[in-house]
């Protein structure tokens, strides 16, 4: 009975490992969606925006972003890497995953041989 006993506070860790693994998707998921629009946007041009535009910028055109060329790597650059970062959660979460389902089933094993 000891055994199926859950404490107060391995619940409180798992829940807290939780609202942090949600905190930490949220913010890469922003990353790769505000990254991805932004980007796209600094390469528009602002009429079909109703804006007015003196600066060409350093591609030679008139758009929303002055700095289009750089602007536009930056933040398709931090698009990136929030990617990165997603694959680097998906393969840490497998990894726990894999890992609590080995101590399962030594669990059960052990509780067998007993």
């Amino acid at each position: 009975m000891e055994q199926n006993k859950i404490s107060f506070k391995s619940l409180l860790l798992k829940s807290i490992k939780l609202t942090l693994v949600i905190l930490y998707l949220t913010i890469i998921i922003s990353m790769i969606a505000g990254g991805i629009s932004a980007g796209t946007l600094t390469l528009l041009p602002p009429d079909g925006f109703g804006w007015t535009v003196s600066k060409v910028n350093y591609l030679g055109y008139k758009s929303i972003c002055a700095f289009v060329p750089f602007s536009s790597l930056m933040l398709f650059g931090m698009a990136f890497l929030g990617f990165f970062l997603l694959l680097k959660l998906i393969k840490y979460l497998r990894r726990k995953t894999k890992q609590s389902e080995r101590y399962v089933e030594v669990k059960t094993l052990t509780n067998k041989i007993r």
